[in-house]
């Protein structure tokens, strides 16, 4: 990235936040990908400013399917780092429209992992994973024995997993065997992907009247339910807001058609801002975080 480009960068996202506007920066991130090239790429880097000497808890923050340029992660990064939290957002791709298939940036799951375990700021041994919508499901397909055994990172593994309004229909499908092969499966996952897992902790952050789970407040917890590995249900929580639809965190309210909503059928999903529901989430995710890598 050239210096230009990179100071206008860095100049943006100094702008959102004065409250951690002084140890935000833009970093580059180096990481084998699934064919073992090397791929590149560009993450946010928010230090806190109490962490002079002292080794923190971090956590890797993944945006949604609109992108990094949307700024949904923005505000958990400034309300993590003032509680003492390093956190990495990285950009996995610009806007809505430019995803590509899940399997494609599990690459950069792990590499942001192994980026934020060399930072001298940084526990290796406390570092959290966080992902919204698109990244909420990367962040469950992270937590299984596939995802560490597919991406060995020694013995650096994710303390903890926070997923935020994944579409947990998606999860139990697989459970149960009736995800088929097409756009909902990449052929890439095993059919056992989910059934077993690395015994990490595991919070879902859940909207009670999500479309993309048909409005079925019991699909989150329905999915824990299902899930094979006696250990890792008893290491997941489901905080449920009812009132929530997908997105309450966006900043704006809007409703668009998705392929993935209403359980696979395909519906418009409605996002609809919740200033209130939001502030919960993030207060119910430092405490979540708080009890699992201490603080």
């Amino acid at each position: 990235m050239n210096a230009m480009k990179r100071l206008l960068i860095t100049q943006a996202v100094l702008a959102v936040s004065s409250v951690v506007q002084a140890r935000q920066s833009v970093v580059d991130m180096n990481f084998a990908g699934n064919e073992g090239e090397r791929i590149m790429k560009e993450a946010t880097l928010t230090l806190p400013e109490t962490q002079v000497g002292k080794k923190r808890p971090a956590i890797v923050i993944l945006h949604h399917g609109g992108g990094w340029g949307a700024g949904t992660t923005t505000q958990y990064a400034s309300f993590l780092a003032s509680h003492g939290f390093v956190t990495l957002e990285p950009r996995m791709f610009n806007s809505a429209g430019d995803s590509g298939d899940t399997y494609r940036h599990m690459p950069t799951v792990f590499g942001s992992l192994t980026y934020l375990a060399k930072r001298p700021e940084v526990d290796d041994k406390r570092i959290a994973l966080m992902g919204l919508s698109y990244g909420a499901v990367l962040s469950l397909y992270a937590g299984t024995t596939w995802a560490r055994t597919k991406y060995p990172t020694g013995d650096l593994r994710y303390a903890a997993i926070a997923s935020f309004y994944p579409p947990c229909w998606i999860g139990k499908a697989y459970i149960s065997r009736t995800m088929t092969i097409g756009v909902w499966k990449n052929r890439a996952y095993p059919e056992s992907l989910m059934d077993q897992w690395g015994a990490i902790p595991l919070g879902i952050f859940a909207g009670g009247a999500d479309d993309y789970n048909s409005k079925d407040p019991q699909a989150c917890t329905d999915f824990v339910a299902s899930i094979p590995d006696e250990k890792q249900r008893s290491l997941t929580q489901v905080y449920l807001y009812p009132a929530a639809t997908h997105g309450w965190d966006h900043g704006r309210t809007y409703t668009r058609f998705s392929r993935s909503a209403c359980k696979g059928t395909g519906c418009d999903n409605t996002n609809e801002s919740n200033p209130e529901i939001t502030q919960k989430g993030k207060s119910d995710l430092l405490k979540f975080l708080q009890s699992k890598l201490g603080l």
